[in-house]
Order: structure tokens, then C-alpha cells, then sequence
């Protein structure tokens, strides 16, 4: 099938909407990883492919695709629905063999580590952030407390 850049473009789109509505980055931010991810400077490639600009190389769409299943993983979007737009996907962007890539691309990334040593559970000290720092909940769990402090 030949590709479909305009169609791939308004996919890409829903699908960093989806991850982005289900607890992600906003999109400038979503972006910005990506296409660091993809060794580009930073998300300009993503709004361009967005606004329906062929992408030049195979290997950048595979790299969007595992980027994409990433996140999906990350902020737990359904995995089954994902996928066969990550098919759809690949389709459009005129990809040979999109069945046969798909599981490759899309598998589930093992658990990220922890970049600094785990608090103990019995610390005084409050977690600075919810469920990861990308989602952009829980500045300061007891951040209302600063507000109420008198200097």
C-alpha cells in the first residue's frame, strides 16, 4: 500500500493525544522525547510528520512506533487497541511488512530502574512526586502547607 502521509499524520496525532490524556507528558513535551528518543534535536520532526510530511527513513517510523508502544505501556493504555493502530500506523507510512514488524517493536519494555537508591518505606521524608515525574500530578504532596507559612 502506498503511503498515506496526510492519514499517518492525523494518526500520529490521536495517538499522542491518547497518551497524553491518559497521563503523559503534555504534547510540546512528548514530542521533544521522541524525537530526542529517534536521535533528532528535538520534537520539530514530530510536528512535521504530524502535520502530514513524509518521514524519510523506515528506520524513523519503526523508531516512532517502539517509542509510541513505550509510552503506551508507560501510562497503561490498553494494550490491544494500541497496537492495531500502531499497525494502522505503519501502514500509512507505506512500511513493507507492518503485521510482521508489529511484535517486535511493540514489546512490553522491561521495568525501569530507579535512578537514585530507593527512600525506606519508614521515612519521614514525603514522596516529592506521584506515580513517575512525567505525569505531572503531585508537585508537593504537602505543598498546601507552604502556602499557609508565615515568613
Amino acid at each position: 500500500m502506498p503511503a498515506d502521509w496526510k492519514r499517518f499524520g492525523n494518526l500520529l496525532t490521536s495517538l499522542l493525544w491518547q497518551i497524553k490524556d491518559a497521563g503523559g507528558p503534555p504534547l510540546e513535551d512528548l514530542q521533544e522525547i521522541i524525537g530526542q528518543t529517534l536521535g533528532k534535536r528535538g520534537g520539530d520532526s514530530i510536528a512535521k510528520w504530524r502535520r502530514g510530511q513524509p518521514v524519510a527513513r523506515q528506520q524513523d517510523v519503526e523508531g516512532l512506533v517502539q517509542a509510541l508502544a513505550a509510552w503506551a505501556q508507560e501510562v497503561e493504555l490498553p494494550r490491544e487497541s494500541f497496537q492495531l493502530d500502531l499497525r494502522t500506523l505503519l501502514t500509512l507510512a507505506g512500511h513493507p511488512h507492518p503485521v510482521a514488524v508489529l511484535p517486535a517493536l511493540a514489546q512490553p519494555a522491561p521495568a525501569p530502574q530507579p535512578s537514585s537508591p530507593p527512600v525506606p518505606s519508614n521515612s519521614k521524608r514525603p514522596s516529592a512526586m506521584g506515580k513517575g515525574d512525567h505525569k505531572g500530578r503531585g508537585f508537593w504532596q504537602g505543598a498546601w502547607s507552604l502556602t499557609r507559612c508565615r515568613i
